[in-house]
């Protein structure tokens, strides 16, 4: 089994607040991705110099009640120096022993689930990298990486590159595509992220449950201000189902 990783460390400023800490379907966006990653992964480890604060992830806090052999989730800063999606990835690689592997996911996925967690890792092991790929677009931030593509990830951090695809070019990459992808959901939905206020309204229409618990306003109304929102990342975190 391989160590699960959640990017939370983003700024969000498109947003206005920390994505980890958004209120959806009662739960916050991390607890809905660590659920998703939990039943498959070893340990779950959130990256990211915001969601460190031991007064946000106390220990234990998300052990996910369906998978026990789940490790206590455990939080790791950026790599030093450097920001972004490829500094998580790369803080979450060097944190690994040689020849390892992970499980690299962004935080704000409301409608990721653990089939597609589960297809990514059993491919794992024949390739430096697993990364879901449909019409034409690809998701790396839904991806598995060996510890064989750290030193061309940080080869990109050090030429400056944003784009995480950056440094797929440079290694041994498995597309998760066709039935293979079709058999967990819909791509449009399963990759959903919410980087603005029309991405999260866009994401509360979309959910089964129709509005999100304690945000306190329906999806139908217009989000002119964040005043609504409920950033819940300076609450102890709690798994949604315990």
């Amino acid at each position: 089994m391989y160590t699960g990783f959640i990017l939370a460390g983003g700024k969000s400023n498109r947003l206005g607040l920390l994505k980890a800490g958004l209120a959806f379907g009662g739960a916050t966006l991390l607890e809905r991705v660590v659920a998703a990653v939990a039943p498959v992964c070893r340990e779950v480890v959130i990256v990211g110099s915001q969601p460190a604060s031991p007064a946000v992830l106390p220990p234990g806090a998300l052990r996910a009640p369906a998978a026990p052999f789940c490790a206590a989730t455990r939080a790791i800063p950026d790599y030093p120096g450097k920001t972004g999606p490829l500094a998580g990835i790369a803080a979450g690689l060097s944190s690994l022993p040689a020849g390892g592997a992970g499980i690299f996911v962004a935080c704000d996925l409301p409608f990721l689930n653990p089939c597609i967690i589960s297809s990514i890792a059993r491919r794992l092991d024949h390739h430096s990298a697993v990364v879901p790929r449909w019409e034409g677009y690809i998701e790396p931030l839904v991806a598995g990486y060996s510890t064989a593509v750290l030193g061309a990830v940080l080869a990109a951090l050090e030429r400056g590159a944003r784009e995480v695809r950056s440094f797929l070019g440079d290694v041994d990459v498995f597309y998760l595509e066709g039935d293979l992808l079709a058999s967990c959901g819909d791509p449009r939905r399963l990759f959903f992220n919410i980087n603005t206020r029309a991405d999260y309204q866009r994401a509360l229409e979309m959910n089964d449950y129709g509005m999100a618990e304690g945000v306190g306003f329906e999806p139908t109304e217009a989000l002119e201000d964040l005043d609504g929102f409920q950033d819940r990342s300076d609450q102890p975190l709690r798994h949604p189902s315990a």
